[in-house]
């Protein structure tokens, strides 16, 4: 498609302050645009290497406010172009994006190939996020995310995109801790739908460090309600969490499996410490509940109980000589029945006066 290097290189300086505007407007730590020179896809080949002119300008401390290029420089770029271009040169400066085996450039050759597979797409539903990476040697870490070019006919001339270094990401990732003693940490990932691996880009907190260390990814398995539950590679340690996934691509795209998320782990034990705690009071606040109202219950009951066998002593004891007068207990039920005793008594001992004057 380019197949003059010259036009390349033209193509390159012309682009060059539209890359500088776009790297200082959207504060990120990079900024990238790579060539493509021919008419149909042509993917990396295992054991070889290809190259390709571009550009790519970082710089590393986006947040700070400079108006000139002294804070910028120059990564990939033609020798050519770099007094024109007028930024310093990195230490991994290199003329060409060299791709192989070490260096797959999967933030170039998947929106590229996406491209070509996907004629009449729109640029916006063939971006890609690429996990961390380096342009090779001693490049810094990297994630991007990238776009390809399309010209007049659809085709794809040159893939832009944007880079954060995974130091500033880790940055920008929350650093307060979601329970206290750090028992709590988060992780910026990357994994593939249904899958239950997790790419680790960027971590924050010390009970991450403590868990899983400088670990690339860990495994986790997924429950409900995007829950996860995993156990520290370097530790015994049972984690609980969730998977709050960021929205990078629109739907019915290539890439619409790949997802970038925000996990927050919390160490399963103090997850359930108040719950535990809470627990375990109610059962001591329901054991001495217990223990009150059977007490309660005994003495209530010892001192219903109590006159009432009095009252059944004192029937128990009657011979007949006597008319009886038994004590009232201010129970009605109670107190009816004594009073039928009594009654009762009294038709005996008349009927027994009669019997004893008027013999049969």
């Amino acid at each position: 498609m380019w197949s003059s290097a010259d036009l390349q290189k033209e193509l390159l300086e012309q682009a060059a302050p539209s890359l500088i505007s776009m790297l200082r407007r959207n504060e990120v730590s990079g900024v990238f645009l790579i060539l493509n020179n021919a008419d149909e896809y042509r993917p990396l080949a295992p054991g070889a290497s290809q190259q390709y002119y571009g550009l790519c300008i970082r710089d590393y401390s986006p947040d700070s406010k400079y108006t000139d290029k002294e804070d910028l420089l120059v990564v990939r770029c033609p020798s050519s172009l770099v007094e024109p271009i007028g930024c310093s040169l990195d230490t991994s400066w290199n003329a060409f994006f060299t791709f192989d085996g070490n260096t797959p450039g999967d933030y170039y050759y998947k929106p590229l190939q996406a491209a070509y597979e996907n004629p009449g797409a729109a640029a916006d539903d063939l971006t890609y996020f690429c996990g961390v990476h380096n342009f090779g040697g001693t490049d810094r870490e990297m994630v991007s995310y990238s776009i390809p070019l399309l010209d007049a006919k659809g085709r794809p001339y040159a893939v832009l995109g944007f880079e954060l270094t995974t130091d500033y990401l880790r940055s920008l990732t929350p650093n307060a801790s979601l329970y206290s003693n750090n028992s709590g940490c988060y992780a910026l990932v990357q994994y593939q739908e249904g899958s239950n691996s997790f790419q680790v880009l960027a971590s924050n907190g010390v009970l991450f460090q403590r868990c899983f260390g400088s670990a690339a990814a860990f495994s986790a398995e997924l429950t409900s309600n995007g829950m996860i539950r995993c156990t520290g590679s370097l530790t015994e340690t049972e984690l609980r969490g969730r998977v709050s996934d960021l929205l990078i691509y629109n739907h019915n795209t290539p890439f619409e499996s790949e997802r970038l998320a925000l996990v927050g782990l919390v160490e399963t034990e103090s997850l359930y410490q108040i719950s535990t705690l809470v627990e375990r009071r109610l059962m001591f606040v329901s054991f001495w509940v217990l223990l009150l109202g059977s007490l309660a219950l005994l003495f209530f009951c010892r001192r219903l109980t109590h006159p009432i066998n009095r009252l059944s002593a004192k029937v128990r004891g009657m011979d007949g000589s006597t008319q009886p007068h038994l004590e009232r207990l201010n129970i009605d039920e109670i107190d009816d029945l004594v009073e039928s005793i009594e009654g009762l008594s009294r038709k005996i001992g008349h009927a027994a006066v009669r019997t004893e004057f008027f013999p049969a």
